[in-house]
């Protein structure tokens, strides 16, 4: 599982031409980088989250990034009276207790006083205080439910929830993705974000203008901080449409660029409620996700990298894991493919130019079929 892209080099009579006249030469390397990863099944091992879910959010403290932590989403369990599967949407919260332990459920301060259930929410940082972003409380089913313009704080100290006096100003939100920035301002992308982004702060909303080539309007899209660029992939307009296209923000000039893929024929196919997370500045790693088929929606369980440059915006993907096609379909020692997870960091170093990190996985669905509460380790090396 692993790829490597190659140095552009010289021809040694070139390289000595230049040097016996003295000229002055400039040799571009393209910047050689390898990847690899590997999946780790510790779903027999360690504590699990129940009921599973999918839809849910996931957020690590400031002061224990690589302890995260997750929130609500659509919960699923057999009904012991009559056999059938029942889904709703949660508002618990479980805590990773590491490798040894796996989830730990987290008891609130007040039961009394806490967010209302829901999935496909948005949560992260505001400096030191992760915020919960709108989402969709489906309520009794048929109603259509409520999509939610609330904002929630959670402190980690005292385990409290507090509703925020700041609510979404264009209106309720869901299946948005929200970053927390280098600044510790939070960045919202959402369905109504094709000439803008939303800026979240102590001081509330605000509208921040945007240049370039913007994504057009979408949801269940997934993105991800790389240094100060946030990235945006895939994603499916309210017509169903999904794309697989890639998107970097520049935080410091506000100028979109679509990523020009330079390998267009081996790259991801379209698709909505993948995972995106950033390994380095200049990279990052796709997982799953549901693709739009003749039959119905397609579940992913393929896993690629993103090597991109956002100043000449272009960039390659690196297939590192085939899913061979997804649905039903399990590569050994692999998770079952599937969309609406999250996958968290738990690890990270860096040293020698080679940076070592993992991620755990967590819940998920295959649309229709199952939704999972399983536990799989994503190993990952990277060396430039």
């Amino acid at each position: 599982n692993t790829r490597m892209v190659c140095s552009t080099m010289l021809s040694p009579m070139l390289s000595l031409l230049s040097a016996l006249l003295l000229l002055p030469f400039q040799i571009c390397f393209a910047e050689a980088f390898s990847i690899e990863a590997k999946w780790t099944d510790l779903s027999h091992q360690v504590n699990a989250i129940t009921p599973a879910r999918s839809g849910h959010v996931a957020f690590a403290p400031l002061d224990k990034p690589y302890s995260p932590l997750i929130f609500g989403g659509y919960l699923e369990e057999k009904d012991d009276s009559t056999g059938e599967m029942t889904r709703y949407a949660g508002n618990d919260m479980w805590k990773w207790s590491g490798a040894n332990r796996g989830w730990t459920k987290v008891d609130y301060a007040d039961e009394n006083v806490m967010p209302q259930p829901r999935l496909a929410a948005a949560m992260c940082l505001v400096n030191d205080r992760p915020v919960l972003f709108g989402g969709w409380d489906p309520q009794t089913a048929g109603t259509g439910g409520v999509i939610l313009d609330k904002l929630d704080e959670f402190d980690t100290k005292s385990d409290a929830w507090n509703v925020a006096d700041a609510q979404f100003t264009d209106g309720p939100t869901s299946r948005h993705v929200a970053l927390s920035l280098p600044d510790g301002t939070a960045l919202i992308h959402n369905h109504r974000c094709t000439d803008h982004v939303l800026i979240y702060s102590d001081s509330g909303f605000h509208k921040q203008s945007t240049t370039g080539q913007a994504p057009s309007s979408r949801g269940l899209h997934a993105a991800t901080v790389a240094g100060n660029n946030a990235v945006i992939f895939g994603g499916a307009e309210q017509s169903g449409t999904m794309n697989n296209e890639a998107f970097v923000l520049d935080t410091t000039t506000w100028e979109w660029r679509r990523i020009q893929i330079k390998n267009s024929e081996c790259m991801p196919c379209p698709r909505a409620g993948p995972c995106l997370v950033s390994v380095g500045e200049n990279c990052a790693l796709l997982f799953g996700g549901a693709e739009a088929t003749e039959t119905g929606l397609n579940p992913r369980g393929d896993l690629w990298a993103l090597r991109f440059d956002p100043d000449e915006g272009s960039g390659r993907w690196e297939l590192l894991i085939d899913d061979k096609g997804g649905g039903s379909s399990v590569v050994e020692g692999c998770p079952p493919p599937r969309n609406a997870a999250t996958l968290s960091e738990i690890e990270h170093t860096a040293e020698d130019g080679e940076i070592q990190t993992s991620f755990v996985l967590q819940g998920g669905w295959h649309p229709f079929v199952r939704t999972y509460n399983d536990c799989f380790i994503l190993s990952v090396s990277l060396k430039q």
